[in-house]
Order: C-alpha cells, then structure tokens, then sequence
C-alpha cells in the first residue's frame, strides 16, 4: 500500500490500471460517506470495492460490484478472498464497471441536470 497524495487524472488512470482492489471508507465508526467519488473511479476502471455498508457507499457499492463491510474482521475476510481469487475479483470489476458506465455517466449527469434545471424554471418541483 502507498499513500501519493494529490494526483492528476492521468496520473490516477495510470495508478488504477495496476489496481487488484479498491477500498473506500472501510471505517464503520464515525461519520457515514454521503458519496463516493473514489468508490465510482475505481469502478469505471473495472475495479472491484470494498468499504463500510453505510451512508452513501450503500448506492455507490452494490452487491454485485463488491463488499460492504460492517467490522475489521469482514474487511480483513473480503480483501483476501478478492485478492486470492481471480474470477470473482473480474466479475464484481466487469458489473462495477457495467454499473459506473450506465448510471454515472456524464450524458446521464448532463440530462438529469438539465431536467432538474427546467422542473426549477417551470416551478415544477418533483
């Protein structure tokens, strides 16, 4: 594990191409992570995650895609299974990356903004 600092975007593409697992707040104590950018990164790179099973990582991180952990004891558990085991770490990588591609993509962001824009305009509150 290395800790970098800042980096640019190329420079985090690069890193996330040499990246087996990601892990986003894997804190169960304190306060919940409302969102997630990190956790939406590393699946648009096909990276499984595993974080806490709160707050906003419970949308960022389906099932599917990867672990969300409620102790140390699971997160310790979850990093070696997806280290130890190849396929499940490529299919929860292949659904993360399925999922970040169709429900954050900057042409769905782009629309749900403008229709967000024009509900304010017309008064029209949802």
């Amino acid at each position: 594990m290395t800790f970098l600092g800042t980096v640019n975007r190329d420079q985090l593409l690069k890193i996330l191409s040499n990246t087996k697992i990601g892990i986003v707040r894997p804190s169960t104590s304190g306060l919940a992570e409302t969102f997630c950018l990190s956790a939406i990164d590393f699946g648009s790179c096909g990276i499984p995650v595993i974080g806490a099973n709160k707050g906003g990582l419970k949308d960022t991180i389906p099932k599917k895609c990867g672990y969300r952990i409620k102790n140390k004891k699971q997160l310790y558990k979850k990093i070696l299974l997806l280290l130890n085991n190849e396929s499940k770490r490529q299919q929860f990588g292949n659904n993360y990356y399925h999922f970040v591609s169709s429900n954050f993509s900057d042409i769905d962001f782009t629309k749900n903004f403008m229709s967000l824009i024009n509900n304010i305009e017309n008064n029209n509150f949802i």
